[in-house]
């Protein structure tokens, strides 16, 4: 069982799938490791 840098077990071919999933998806997201200015940021273009 291969595990993502925060632990979590990853299943044979998950990657590709979710990165095929975030590629559609339209909702705003932060990609990992982030910073707190870069989530604020993101937070006030969602919120106003």
């Amino acid at each position: 069982m291969r595990r993502d840098p925060t632990g979590r077990a990853i299943r044979e071919g998950a990657p590709a799938l979710v990165r095929d999933f975030l590629e559609r998806a339209t909702n705003p997201r932060i990609e990992k490791p982030f910073d707190a200015d870069e989530l604020r940021a993101l937070v006030r273009t969602v919120v106003g």
